[in-house]
């Protein structure tokens, strides 16, 4: 009937069953109503269909890998979901540059969409390797070259770069960072240990500062708030975090949040005053 009301009733319904049969046997049979909702989706031309579809998989895979793990007592959650999910960012992100490719209108604003969550889900699985302990708990649970979550992402990973290479989507540097991708799983799994917890967390620190640089940057250059503001609240989490990791102090804390918002404060005015003066450099343009 092409209703997206409809279609996101059925997929509700569907999750419910996912989460409540899932625990007693795998649910092959989510990929009926997710092929369902596609159908829906591209004959509605939904960009919102589309976002929720790609949650509705990203957690069925998980799921699926659970059973992996635990079968046949049930679903386990290992280390291991944390490299798959790595795997399904880069796949998320290859989607996103093909949808962006497209001529249609509505293919470009559900690559936008997804783009977006596919953004902040990258963020969100950043911030907590910033921690040495979640780091050295993360590299001592995971079973190694024989952890199916691996080579899961590394299938999801190779197809992303396949995908970004033969048909030349994105941007150099998030094409060769997906492709760097697949040896940076092989060397985690492969090569480190829990004794290089610290190591592997101050490499994680940096890619998320030098992740917060690029952001604000794509937000400058594009006129995107949503990368600007994104890369402000990573710059500002990041202080929080390694200020209460490091020192711990209550009174410091506060102080740092007085900060934080005085940032914020400071850089919504600037994004203010660049969105004033982009438009009056248009409207000279235009006279």
């Amino acid at each position: 009937m092409r209703s997206r009301v409809v279609t996101l009733l059925m997929l509700a319904v569907a999750m419910l069953w996912l989460f409540a049969e899932g625990q007693f046997s795998p649910p092959w049979a989510m990929a009926l109503f997710m092929a369902v909702g596609l159908t829906v989706a591209v004959q509605a031309r939904s960009a919102g269909l589309m976002l929720v579809l790609a949650a509705v998989g990203v957690s069925w895979l998980n799921l699926l890998l659970g059973w992996a793990y635990g079968y046949p007592r049930g679903p386990d959650f290992e280390a291991g979901h944390l490299t798959l999910n790595l795997g399904l960012l880069a796949l998320l992100y290859a989607l996103v540059c093909w949808l962006g490719s497209r001529s249609a209108l509505h293919w470009q604003r559900a690559g936008s969409l997804i783009g977006l969550w596919t953004l902040r889900g990258y963020l969100l699985l950043l911030l907590p390797f910033t921690f040495s302990d979640f780091a050295e708990g993360y590299l001592h649970e995971q079973a190694g070259l024989t952890d199916p979550g691996l080579w899961l992402g590394l299938l999801a990973a190779l197809l992303a770069s396949s995908l970004l290479v033969f048909r030349r989507l994105g941007q150099t540097g998030g094409r060769l960072l997906v492709m760097l991708l697949p040896f940076a799983m092989l060397g985690i799994h492969g090569l480190l240990s829990r004794d290089d917890a610290v190591l592997f967390a101050v490499a994680v620190n940096l890619l998320a500062l030098l992740s917060a640089i690029v952001l604000i940057q794509e937000g400058l250059r594009r006129g995107l708030s949503q990368f600007f503001y994104s890369g402000i609240a990573l710059v500002l989490a990041l202080a929080v975090m390694r200020y209460l990791d490091l020192f711990g102090d209550y009174l410091g804390a506060a102080a740092m949040f007085l900060v934080a918002a005085a940032v914020l404060y400071g850089a919504a005015r600037y994004w203010r005053r660049q969105q004033r003066l982009a438009g009056q450099e248009s409207g000279e343009g235009q006279a």
